[in-house]
């Protein structure tokens, strides 16, 4: 049921442009009737005897009958001191699940020059900074760029593990905040061919007091996350939380072991729920054509990416250059298990290059500029852990 929803937007886009308004009397409207729309609006304001100019550009993409997606997109500039953009000018962009009825009500808050640290608390949002205006958005759907059919057809393939009575919780105190904690969970892996953690399909749900007080809580649609390509580039945000201790593998020898901060509780234990889908490799191959891969051969190095399953990439680096035989050893490199690949020049269609076995390495000639690649590789498929876990 988490991602039933989200079929029910695949329809609403067969445009890129999006009503536009310019009050948050006609947005709010828009957001009732569960019509697709954006507002923008620019002010200036005097702020320690400067002139700061404003610009805001919100706007939904209907769900169903209780939900919205929001993107909120703010910018400032103080141009007298520093130019229309400078060192001062900043912004930011907040991207939201939203009840209607939470977003209605604390718009109508903004609408009266209401705001507080606690706005976003009730929306499961991300967020990310802006580094310059033409980065914002003006009528062109901030949705245009989502393939729903592509993205949600993989979502659908996710196959669930319980793994209640094996997970592990444990809970550290942080040395110089005493108020907060580190939540700890592990748990051993029922397979042996986990590749990687899916980071935006892996989260909390909830964390409870043994007295029942739930300090977190996660919309039950988190799937929504990963439709967003450009997803890596937001930072959690979410009141319960504090920040996210880093880790680069989260997998280590079949087992799972991830951190997350968040504010304390007095209570004596926590109960916590959540899930965790990881990329598994499968016995089949399957295969891929890559096209217009350029080979910067002045630098002797070259790294490009293209996605295959699941957002995995592979990277081409020049590992040695002859100038004798006018030759150069490219590199092939993938998170996924790579069985073959076989080079062709881009201009002539030639073959020029065949490696099948490790280390992929194919041999080309010095004079190539642009290359494409026909990529065997492991399948993939994802499978989710769900867990709870009971401090103590």
């Amino acid at each position: 049921m988490r991602i039933v929803f989200l079929f029910l937007f695949a329809g609403y886009f067969v445009s890129n442009q999006v009503p536009v308004v310019s009050n948050y009397s006609d947005f709010i409207a828009g957001i009732q009737k569960s019509e697709p729309t954006a507002m923008r609006m620019s002010s200036s304001s005097i702020r320690y005897g400067t002139t700061v100019h404003n610009d805001v550009y919100q706007e939904i993409l209907p769900i169903d009958e209780t939900h919205v997606l929001l993107v909120k997109e703010a910018f400032e500039t103080i141009p007298e001191h520093y130019g229309s953009e400078s060192e001062a000018a900043k912004g930011e962009s907040y991207v939201c699940l939203c009840r209607k009825d939470d977003l209605v009500s604390i718009l109508q808050r903004w609408k009266d020059g209401q705001y507080g640290v606690n706005d976003y608390a009730e929306f499961d949002c991300k967020y990310r900074n802006l580094s310059n205006r033409a980065e914002m958005f003006d009528g062109d759907s901030f949705w245009q760029s989502i393939n729903l059919t592509e993205k949600l057809s993989t979502l659908k393939e996710v196959e669930h593990i319980s793994l209640s009575e094996k997970a592990k919780l444990l809970v550290f105190r942080n040395k110089n905040n005493p108020s907060k904690k580190i939540l700890k969970i592990s748990f051993d892996l029922p397979m042996d061919q986990v590749l990687k953690e899916v980071e935006a399909e892996s989260f909390l749900t909830s964390v409870k007091g043994d007295d029942g007080t739930e300090m977190y809580h996660a919309s039950q649609a988190l799937g929504w996350k990963s439709l967003f390509p450009e997803w890596k580039d937001y930072k959690p945000l979410n009141t319960g939380f504090w920040g996210v201790p880093k880790r680069k593998k989260s997998v280590l020898n079949n087992r799972f072991s991830k951190s997350y901060s968040i504010v304390s509780s007095h209570s004596a234990k926590l109960n916590v729920k959540g899930q965790t889908t990881f990329l598994v490799k499968t016995e089949e191959t399957k295969s891929s054509s890559l096209n217009k891969l350029t080979l910067k051969k002045d630098d002797h190095f070259v790294k490009s990416e293209k996605y295959l399953d699941f957002g995995e990439y592979i990277s081409l680096s020049i590992n040695g250059l002859s100038t004798d035989n006018q030759h150069v050893l490219v590199a092939v490199q993938s998170d996924v298990p790579i069985l073959s690949v076989v080079a062709y020049d881009a201009r002539t269609g030639a073959k020029i290059g065949t490696a099948d076995t490790l280390p992929l390495e194919l041999n080309l000639p010095i004079s190539t500029a642009e290359i494409n690649l026909d990529v065997v590789y492991t399948n993939l498929k994802k499978v989710c852990v769900e867990y709870t876990i009971t401090e103590g």
